[in-house]
């Protein structure tokens, strides 16, 4: 899907997941076992293999999706916590050293300046946050 962006005339993405809202058909296949949301694990692994693989020139606004009404909210719990979900997200990625472009191959002087531009402020964070441990 990423691969598919770079090739866009597009500035910017948002990534969104799915969640089951009450009243909805959706929240009748989740009650009869026909719909399983994504786990938290699983989402953030697919947000790191996207961004990953999304060329350095494309703002990401949004790494997840919330339910814009949270008393309507029935699963994932994990989406009701709208920063406990974002910062999940980016210790996930921390953790494994993921940062966008990481597995693009640059193919010109001004896509390899971004994509280390990328890696350096994805550093610098991860480097921050273990001294305040």
């Amino acid at each position: 899907m990423a691969n598919m962006c770079n090739e866009l005339p597009i500035s910017n993405v948002k990534l969104h997941n799915m969640h089951v809202l009450a009243n909805t058909h959706l929240e009748l296949l989740y009650n009869q076992g026909d719909y399983a949301p994504i786990e938290f694990e699983d989402y953030a692994r697919k947000v790191q293999l996207f961004l990953e693989h999304l060329a350095p020139h494309i703002y990401v606004h949004r790494l997840a999706a919330y339910a814009p009404r949270w008393e309507e909210l029935v699963a994932p719990a994990w989406t009701s916590d709208k920063m406990k979900t974002h910062q999940g997200i980016i210790e996930y990625l921390r953790e494994r050293g993921a940062y966008q472009s990481k597995q693009l191959l640059a193919s010109n002087l001004e896509f390899e300046k971004l994509k280390q531009q990328l890696y350096w402020q994805s550093s610098k964070r991860t480097k921050a946050s273990n001294l305040s441990l």
